[in-house]
Parts: C-alpha cells; structure tokens; sequence
C-alpha cells in the first residue's frame, strides 16, 4: 500500500541539522534563480549574435540533450561513489566556468557557435548531475517523513523562480544586453559554490557499492541499474511512462501556445508574457498545500487523482477564443494544470525517494532526467508536425488527448509494494 507521507520539521533522526539544510537552500536558492534568469541565454545569444537561424539554434538544443543522455547515465555509478556535498560544488563550479567562458570570448570577439553548444551541453549536464546528487543526499541525510517537506520546498523555490526570473532576465537583456543574464547566472553558480565549500555535509553521500558492483559487474548493468529499478517496480514504471508522455506532450505545446496566441487569437507580447507568467503563481501555490492535501487523502489518492486531473486541463485551450477571453482562457486553464502539477510533483518525488534504496538514488534521478529531456525534442517535433499538417488548434488537442490518455498509467490499483522490488537491482 502506498503510505501517507507527511511534512514535518527536521528532528534529531535527521542526520543534517536545520541551519546546515538552510545553507543547501540558499545555494539552491541563488543557482536556480540565476537559471531562471537566463532562461534561453544561450539560444539568444546565438541568435542575436552569431546571426544563426532557427535551424541551427534546435540542432544546438538536439546536441546538448543527446550529448546529456551520452555523458550522464555512465556518470549514475560514480556519482552514487562521491560525497554528494563534493559533486554539488564541483557541478556547481564547472556551470560557472562555461559561461564565464561565454563572457570573456564575448569580451574579446571570439564567440563562436561550438562554443556554445560546448557550454549548454555542460550546463545541461550539470544541472541533471546536480539534482541526482542532491535527490540522494536527502535521501541518505533526511528522515523519511520530513522528506515530502523538503520536496514541497525545492518545488516552491522552483515555482518562485520560474515566475520571476525569465521578466528579471528580460529586462536585463532589453536594459543592459544580450550576454547580461548569462553573467548573473554564472554569478550565481560561483556564490552557490562558495556557499557549498563549508564542510557540514561531512562525507554523507559516500555509497559503499557492493562487491558486486565494484569490479565484476559489468559497465552496462551499472549504468542501466536505474532504469531497471523503474520497471521492476510496478508503481514506478507506471509513474515513469505518465511522466515521459504527460511531460513531452506538455511541452509540445509550448511553441504551439505561442503561435496561437500570437497568430490566431491577435494578443500582443505583453499579454503573451502575463500568460506564462501569471499561472507560475498556481504552481507556488500548489506546491505549499501538497504536504496538508496529503495528509488529508493520503500518498495513492493524491497520486492518481490529482495526476488525473491534470490531463484534460489543456483542452480549453485548442478552443480558445481571440481576444481576452482566449487570453483568459489560457490563464485559467494553465493555472489550474500548474496548481494541479504544484501538489503532485512533491509528493511524487516523495514517493520515489522512499521506494528507491539509497544505493541507487541518483542513478533512478538521472535515468527519469535524462529520459525526460531526450523525448522532448522529439514531442516538440510531433508538434511541429501536427500542426503543419493539420493546424496549430488540432495540434494542440491531440496533445491534450496524450496528456489525458497517460492517466491510465498512473497507480489505480493500490499496491502492496511498500518497499519496491524485494530484491533492489544495483
């Protein structure tokens, strides 16, 4: 059966205390922020810049997500081998030198298109690097039932600045220049990384592999354990293929939202910008209620009901009307699916952080990452697609249908699998 899973505040079971928690939050805080401003820096840039077309900007995008999925699933073996306090400071760093890089060959006029694929595919890697780190350094240093807590925070601080870092970095770029937001999120890697060298992590992070898994097995099963552990585990794997088809045929609606809008219901920049903008506020929002809402219905019902529920919210939106009303239209529909989105993700995070063993932590985190950036340019090309052949509204409907259809994943049936596979893959 799946468990409630109930936000508490830090206690003496938790292996890392709450000033030295808050110290993780503030680097995570600032990092994220910074990528928030710079949102798409390194497309413009490119753009702007090297004057180089839209063609070439999604091979750019292409390159670094498949050079992503290359580099980082081998790196799940080693990553569960570091203290994970040593790989967040050292992912940490290595973001801050690429785009430093950026900004002195931009200095001095020798910016080339390489070098920018070179840097997003490090900064990609790195963001997906970090985020297994941390995941399974909750998982080792945080007491179970403050878990779904700390993931309901790490989604407020996503929602917070996803709101306000893309109109921060824009302005920016209009007030200052095009490189402006690539120089604050590569000041905001180095303070994270300053913030990280205090040593209050000590060595937790630091797996201990089973003799099996230090020499006889083979590379191929040490990188695939991840993935294994997902489908060996009847919950998981049908989380994981919701997730993969919500997520891509989510955000092939991304450049087909901004066409419609733009083309078909006659809004203006400024109205498209509050329209991606304003339903953030849903997300935050939904992201603070998760912990009591689970408290209230429990860990499998907020699962499936509220995963349900987010299927059919994008369909307003291929019926939108021009005008305000379109533009309400795709407000409300947005708010309601990223409030939805706001109290799901914590308390699935929650839930895969419990099912998964320590051991494999950040091989499960990077293998779900990585999975879920390499199908999206293929979701988005779909779009692309459909909408050529079809038209952008039909387009737009079948990627609400996909989204609808993908709650058939999600566990119905509650499971006695309380502690995953009885024998976790390494």
């Amino acid at each position: 059966m799946l468990e409630n899973a109930v936000p508490r505040e830090l206690t003496a079971e938790d292996s890392i205390g709450a000033r030295q928690l808050r110290v993780l939050w503030a680097a995570y805080v600032i990092s994220s922020l910074g990528s928030a401003v710079s949102t798409g820096a390194i497309p413009l840039i490119a753009i702007e810049r090297l004057h180089k077309s839209a063609g070439s900007v999604s091979v750019m995008t292409a390159f670094a997500f498949a050079a992503t999925a290359v580099i980082t699933l081998p790196l799940g073996p080693f990553i569960e081998r570091q203290p994970k306090q040593r790989v967040l400071r050292v992912t940490e760093t290595l973001s801050f030198a690429a785009l430093v890089s950026v900004l002195a060959a931009f200095a001095v006029g020798a910016l080339s298109y390489a070098q920018l694929c070179f840097v997003l595919m490090i900064v990609t890697v790195c963001s997906i690097l970090y985020c297994s780190a941390l995941t399974s350094l909750f998982k080792q240093a945080i007491a179970e039932h403050s878990q779904l807590g700390v993931n309901a925070k790490l989604s407020s601080v996503d929602w917070t600045t996803s709101t306000v870092g893309p109109a921060i970095g824009g302005l920016l770029i209009m007030v200052v220049g095009v490189v402006s937001s690539t120089a604050v999120d590569a000041l905001s890697f180095a303070v994270a990384a300053v913030l990280l060298t205090r040593r209050f992590v000590g060595e937790h992070g630091a797996i201990e592999m089973p003799a099996a898994d230090s020499g006889r097995e083979k590379m191929l099963a040490r990188v695939s354990a991840g993935l294994r552990h997902i489908f060996a585990h009847r919950t998981l794997r049908g989380l994981y293929i919701n997730a993969m088809f919500f997520a891509g045929a989510n955000r092939m609606t991304s450049p087909l939202v901004a066409v419609l809008m733009l083309d078909d219901l006659h809004l203006s920049a400024l109205e498209y910008g509050i329209a991606l903008g304003a339903p953030c506020a849903a997300g935050l929002l939904g992201s603070v209620l998760a912990g009591r809402i689970t408290e209230r219905f429990g860990t499998n019902r907020v699962l499936v009901v509220v995963g349900a529920l987010r299927g059919p919210c994008l369909l307003p939106i291929a019926f939108a009307p021009v005008g305000v009303p379109g533009l309400l239209t795709v407000i409300g529909a947005d708010s309601v699916l990223l409030f939805l989105a706001g109290v799901f993700n914590p308390v699935f995070a929650s839930y895969r952080m419990r099912e998964t063993p320590k051991e494999l932590m950040a091989r499960v985190t990077t293998a779900w990452s990585v999975s879920n950036k390499s199908i999206t340019p293929l979701f988005i090309a779909l779009g692309g697609w459909l909408a050529t052949l079809l038209g952008v509204r039909e387009a737009l409907f079948i990627a609400a249908m996909i989204c609808l259809v993908s709650g058939v994943f999600l566990p119905w049936r509650r499971t006695a699998e309380g502690r995953g596979p009885e024998a976790p893959v390494h």
